[in-house]
């Protein structure tokens, strides 16, 4: 793995692992559980939509 990610030009094999990991995950190969890219970008969408309605209520004072 190390020599793979040295060829890539990727500084860490780790990086390359967890690629590899998301990968199998959004093939739907991962393990139960595991979250796909779209998954885990719809969890941070609605994350921060509401951090958005927080501001803007914050910001009106309430």
């Amino acid at each position: 793995m190390t020599e793979v990610a040295r060829e890539l030009g990727v500084s860490s094999p780790e990086s390359l692992r967890g690629w590899y990991k998301q990968a199998k995950a959004d093939r739907g190969e991962g393990r139960p559980g595991e979250l796909t890219t779209a998954e885990r970008e719809a969890g941070l969408l609605r994350s921060l939509s509401i951090l958005g309605s927080l501001l803007v209520r914050l910001s009106r004072g309430g």
